[in-house]
């Protein structure tokens, strides 16, 4: 799915998925630029590479 607008101006994809705690999450890698948590008010950050 298209990577909404709030979070970046990319032309990048995304990927929503369901984790119990931050053990569940995908290995991060270079091509990962962020994961954040989909709350009533828009999202929380939750990881944000370094170089980005």
């Amino acid at each position: 799915m298209p990577v909404p607008r709030s979070l970046s101006s990319s032309c990048g994809t995304c990927v929503r998925f369901t984790a119990e705690g931050e053990e569940a999450f995908p290995e991060k890698n270079e091509e990962m630029e962020q994961i954040v948590k989909i709350c009533e008010n828009g999202f929380i950050p939750v990881y944000q590479a370094e170089d980005v």
